[in-house]
């Protein structure tokens, strides 16, 4: 029930408002402001988070997981730069700053050779992983016998497609 309180071609906003004293703008018939008058921002915040609690509470679940599983982890980084000690703990043993990484660039002679390793392998990975599904599909998608290419089509998709969405970050 709202009303139009400004034409589209006078302002190049367009002013509706509700019932309750609510004043919705729009720009090109997208709703982009809500202002209500005589109440109090936080309240206005209040009543909309419990509006729409229900999407709210599908969100925890995925703040949960970043939290624990992204977040979290990242107070373990500071190993890096301790003279870590089991019995003294993360917080109890030496810092050291940057002296660990000063060992692994300058003094380390297998330093280079990991780097050229890793390298190696994930250049493999890519040249050997990529194309391989796409070639099996072209594969599946030439033969001929419809009953055998829709027996093959379900399996790859299950055997290969599911887990590689699963495991994608």
């Amino acid at each position: 029930m709202l009303q139009e309180t400004a034409s589209q071609g006078e302002h190049p906003y367009g002013y509706a408002s509700a019932a309750d004293g609510e004043t919705i703008t729009f720009i090109e018939g997208e709703c982009i402001m809500l202002r209500t008058s005589g109440v109090p921002s936080w309240k206005r915040h209040v009543r909309l988070i419990l509006t729409n609690r229900t999407l709210y509470y599908m969100l925890f679940p995925g703040f949960a997981f970043m939290l624990v599983f992204r977040y979290l982890p990242m107070g373990g980084l500071i190993i890096a730069f301790k003279e870590y000690s089991f019995r003294k703990g993360i917080f109890g043993s030496e810092w050291v700053g940057l002296n660990q990484f000063k060992f692994i660039f300058t003094q380390n002679p297998d330093f280079f050779n990991v780097v050229r390793n890793t390298l190696v392998i994930n250049l493999l990975k890519l040249l050997l992983y990529f194309p391989a599904p796409i070639i099996l599909a072209l594969l599946i998608n030439e033969v001929r016998s419809m009953k055998l290419k829709r027996t093959i089509q379900p399996r790859y998709t299950c055997r290969i497609l599911c887990p590689g969405l699963c495991l994608a970050r």
